[in-house]
């Protein structure tokens, strides 16, 4: 493992947003790039396959691919449940570049956007796994959070490292970190290249399909000051939409996103549109300081809705957002180990690629017409052609059905449309080179059955007993065979009271033989142990380093003071040990300090 300090210095980079480099400050070659991907590749193979670190790394590469596969938003949210705690012990823990992390920032942004019902939810799972707010109730600032991620994730897989394999540091019962590899005589962590695959560079989806997206991030997250009274006017009945209101101070932030986030450029077709909501005057109120600004009549918003409905459909921007990260997903990331085992999935399995199609020229997994707008996606109609029973075919076994607590309509979909006949390619194969191996080898199935035909009935085996109850088989033996049966049979757990008549000693009395064994006495009752818990010591506090104030200080210039919460998820990685009251209290002392 790399020093603490150093993969300190590195995760402080990367909360900031800074590029991660090498020590030396500048990117590494291509040839170090392939050299640490070898290395990580090596090491991950290396470890046990029960090895605790490559036991995570595989079941989480498998949940993200099942969130970013699924095609339902319950199974979504109810993946989101299920990898809290993983998230939370392997993101403060890893490097800020690698397929482990690019697949922990993929499911973070798919968990935020996709996991939610984007209006209504449907009455059929009421009561289902759900997040708690609807796409529409998202606030702006979740928004702009969106926004950074996404921005930040096309410039993460589009380093060279990538797809990295960059296992989790080891864990003590404690949740704290171990000492260095180097002190335990591991691998040494894969060296960072964190300069940029210019064939993924220049590819369509990483220029104007990400900019359209991005677009459409900025439109939403405009829109968002309206929401969700703008949505709940537009599904309401036609005597009910008078008891929408807009707060007045919402729309003069709608106004002032819209020049944050698209400027000046009134050519723009999202600028236009969103501008198209406003009606202001010349005229500036005294009270308030700003224009007669306010929203258009109803109709006329409801006219502007239905003419863009493609822009402003939330559900249909989560399925564009998702088909892009998928793409960028099959071009860059490996395929999930335990997926191609076919582990977690509820349908027979497919074989996935081994290596990443990180370059341009290898395009088997991006379909031309899978543009941003454009249904249904290339991925879809892979899902229904691969849903379709084959008859013709003998399904293969399958090596787990769930390992997961899988629910019966959820299935995690595969990566490509040739894997399908890939697996037919290999089955065949297989079969034939079963009938080649039987050519040359005897089956001993018909002697076994002609000797055991041969053999005598009513033989038994010799049986080695005592020598009471051989001399009493033998006594039977001699006994002639009784005709007709006595009226009374004894019974085979009946026993007799011998008394013992012996003159040895004429001090004794007479007393019954012992009772045979299996009539001992029941035992009293006896109390249980008594359990004594020790109670754990109180463990120690540690003092807040200068390198924790200083993010501390810039937390608060970020987001203010008060916002604790958002604070210790920004910088989740240098402030791992504590939590909201703590970064609330420290910040206390620093002021009293200065």
């Amino acid at each position: 493992m790399a020093p603490r300090g150093r993969k300190n210095h590195r995760a402080a980079r990367a909360a900031r947003g800074g590029p991660v480099v090498g020590d030396d400050g500048a990117a590494s070659t291509t040839t170090g790039s392939l050299a640490s991907t070898a290395a990580g590749e090596g090491a991950y193979r290396s470890l046990d396959p029960l090895d605790p670190r490559r036991v995570s790394f595989d079941i989480f590469e498998v949940y993200c691919h099942e969130m970013l596969a699924s095609e339902s938003v319950t199974r979504r949210a109810y993946l989101v449940n299920k990898m809290r705690y993983m998230v939370n012990r392997l993101l403060g823990y890893q490097l800020a570049y690698g397929c482990l992390y690019n697949r922990t920032c993929v499911a973070n942004i798919i968990s935020r956007v996709c996991a939610r019902h984007p209006y209504e939810v449907p009455d059929e799972i009421e009561g289902k796994w759900q997040l708690a707010d609807r796409l529409v109730d998202i606030s702006p600032r979740k928004w702009k959070m969106i926004a950074d991620q996404f921005e930040k994730l096309r410039t993460d897989m589009l380093r060279n490292d990538a797809a990295l394999v960059v296992l989790p540091s080891e864990m003590k019962d404690d949740d704290e970190k171990l000492s260095d590899s180097h002190e335990e005589g591991e691998e040494p962590l894969p060296e960072e290249d964190d300069s940029v695959n210019e064939a993924l560079e220049s590819h369509a989806d990483f220029n104007a399909n990400y900019e359209m997206m991005m677009d459409r991030v900025k439109f939403h997250h405009c829109l968002s000051h309206l929401q969700p009274e703008l949505a709940t006017a537009i599904r309401m009945s036609p005597n009910r939409r008078d008891s929408v209101v807009v707060p007045r101070d919402n729309i003069i932030a709608f106004e002032a996103a819209i020049d944050e986030q698209f400027g000046d450029a009134g050519d723009r077709k999202y600028r236009r549109i969103l501008k198209s909501l406003l009606e202001g005057g010349k005229k500036i109120n005294r009270t308030t300081r700003h224009h007669a600004l306010k929203l258009k009549p109803y109709h006329v918003i409801e006219t502007i809705y239905f003419n863009n409905s493609l822009i402003f459909d939330l559900k249909l921007f989560q399925d564009d957002l998702l088909n892009l990260i998928r793409r960028w997903s099959r071009m860059v990331l490996p395929f999930p180990a335990l997926s191609k085992l076919n582990y977690g999935s509820a349908h027979h399995g497919d074989i996935g690629d081994e290596k990443s199609t990180a370059g341009v020229d290898n395009k088997e997994n991006v379909s031309k017409e899978d543009e941003i707008g454009k249904k249904p996606s290339s991925f879809a109609l892979s899902t229904m052609v691969r849903q379709q029973p084959n008859k013709t075919e003998q399904v293969s076994p399958v090596v787990s059905d769930n390992l997961f607590d899988v629910e019966v309509e959820d299935e995690i979909e595969s990566s490509s449309e040739d894997e399908k006949a890939h697996s037919t390619d290999a089955r065949q194969n297989l079969n034939r080179k079963m009938k080649e191996l039987m050519k040359h080898v005897k089956d001993p199935l018909d002697e076994c059955v002609a000797v055991a035909r041969s053999a005598r009935p009513g033989q038994h085996l010799g049986q080695t007993q005592g020598d009471d109850d051989s001399s009493s088989e033998d006594n039977d033996r001699e006994k002639p065979v009784q005709k007709n049966p006595p009226l009374c049979q004894k019974r085979k757990t009946a026993y007799q009271i011998k008394f013992d008549d012996s003159d040895d000693s004429e001090e004794e009395a007479v007393a019954l033989s012992e009772v045979p064994a299996r009539y001992e006495h029941a035992k009293s009752f006896q109390a249980f142990p008594e359990i004594h818990v020790k109670p754990h010591p109180p463990k120690k506090r540690k003092k807040f380093t200068e390198e924790e104030d200083g993010v501390i200080r810039a937390g608060v210039k970020q987001f203010g003071a008060g916002h604790w919460a958002e604070i210790k998820a920004n910088f989740a990685i240098i402030l791992k040990d504590r939590d909201a009251v703590a970064i609330k209290d420290r910040w206390r002392t620093i002021n009293k300090q200065t």
